[in-house]
Parts: structure tokens; sequence; C-alpha cells
């Protein structure tokens, strides 16, 4: 609407999954050349890392279903390699992705932008024993602004994170949504390209692959690059920077659209 030009752009990273873009998103599979980048910072001398990042951009920290499956059922080896070891090492990998941007089922066959804020211990199913949610022993936690400009941090079924990438559209509202958050005092502004740049080198910390296994240096607390303490996400959301005037130092924050019911996809 009003004439924004799109910018859609396929991810370019290995730790993204693209097999399963489908649904008609327009995500520049059509040969269009890649968008320019981000405006030059004041002065010259590269992109502006303060800008708004835009979808193109934040398409290379898109996290996948299958992706957020990995991070659930990391091992000692990196994601995927758990298979119930320790939970610990998925909880490792979860807090270190935080970040990454995912796209959320809202049921209807509508959908909305959040962000990964780190990772939960499934709740037991009725008469303990097992877990809920396909057996993950942790869920991914996800933060998500509702439609009064509230931030919110809670659990969720893997089930409702989406397979394809955001849409332009939902890229937008997401963007309105985190102004709206940011001149309430509830929430931080929209990534900036810093942050979009500074989650891309933690997954790719996460999820590479070298001679001692997949992503093992950012799990199980051998990550070269700490993040500081791991928080209790279950807990309300508190951010104490009202304003415009930037996000919180590393690790980025990781906020994103509403609480509704939601769908699976395909």
């Amino acid at each position: 609407p009003g004439g924004r030009e799109r910018r859609d752009s396929p991810p370019r990273d290995s730790h993204r999954d693209n097999s399963n873009n489908r649904g008609g998103n327009n995500n520049n599979n059509d040969g269009r050349p890649p968008p320019p980048p981000g405006p030059p910072a004041p002065g010259g001398g590269g992109p502006n890392l303060r800008a708004v990042a835009t979808l193109a951009d934040v398409a290379t920290i898109f996290l996948s279903r299958g992706r957020i499956h990995a991070l659930c059922t990391a091992g000692p080896n990196g994601p995927g390699t758990g298979g119930g070891i320790d939970l610990n090492y998925a909880l490792d990998a979860m807090r270190a992705s935080r970040g990454a941007v995912v796209r959320v089922g809202l049921g209807g066959g509508h959908y909305q932008v959040a962000e990964l804020a780190g990772g939960a211990p499934a709740p037991l199913a009725a008469g303990g024993g097992a877990v809920e949610a396909g057996g993950e022993l942790v869920q991914p936690v996800l933060r998500l602004i509702d439609n009064k400009d509230h931030v919110q941090e809670r659990p969720h079924n893997l089930g409702v994170v989406s397979n394809t990438q955001p849409s332009q559209r939902e890229w937008e509202d997401y963007v309105d949504a985190c102004h709206a958050a940011a001149k309430a005092g509830t929430g931080p502004p929209p990534p900036r390209l810093g942050d979009v740049a500074a989650v891309r080198d933690s997954l790719d910390r996460v999820f590479r692959e070298g001679s001692s296994g997949g992503g093992s240096g950012a799990v199980g607390g051998r990550d070269p690059h700490p993040r500081g303490p791991y928080r209790d996400v279950r807990g309300p959301t508190t951010h104490g920077r009202g304003g415009e005037g930037g996000r919180p130092p590393s690790p980025p924050a990781a906020f994103g659209g509403g609480d509704r019911d939601r769908d699976r996809d395909r």
C-alpha cells in the first residue's frame, strides 16, 4: 500500500532452509536481481547500521519451522543432534539464536512476523512422563506484540511456526507495530541493519559445520562469544527503553507480532 517498493529476496545463508518457501509470498523467486544494499551511513563509509532493516535484510536471519526444530533438539555436536541427551544444549542454542525472525500462523490463513526470544522446557502432558508438541524437550519462546502495543514473551508449540518467509506486507505491519511499541515505551524499535548483522553472526556460529561438528562451538556453554546470563523468558517483559533511541546491546532483542489462535501451514 502507498506505493512502497518490494525488496524481497531469498535467503542467502546456510542456516536457513528455503526448500519449502511456498504460499505466494513473491519472495524474489522470479529471476529479478537482488535489491541494493541499505542506505549509506551519514558521511559515507558503507551502509548505515542504524537504518531500519528491510525484508530483504531480515531474510538472512529467517528461521523455518524445520530449523527451529533443529535448535529444539540441539546436542553436543550442534542443532538436531541431541536426541534428548541434555536439554541444556537446546536451551543454549535457542538463547544464542535470539533475534532470529520467524513467521507465525494466526489462524484463517493469516500470518505475522515474530522473533525468537529463547527456549523453555516443554510442559509435561497430562499424567507426566511425556512432553507435548511432538515430543520436543524444548519449545521456542517467541516475543510478540499484541494489538495494544504490549510485548509478550511465552513458549509456543512448534506447530505455529511457518516454513515460509514473511510477505512484504507482513514485514511492514511488523515494523509499524515495533515503532508503536517503542513510542509507547513498551518495546524496542524495529531491527536495524546492525541488529541483523549481529543476529546473522550468532546464527552462523550456532549452525556452522566444522571438524568439531555442526555448531558445537555455540552450544553446551562452549561459545567463544558469550552473550550474558540466560534470563527467565517466562516472566514479564520489561524494557526500560522508551522511544526510538535504539535497541539493547548484544544479544539483540527479539520481538514481533500478535497473540491469537494459530494454525499450521504447509
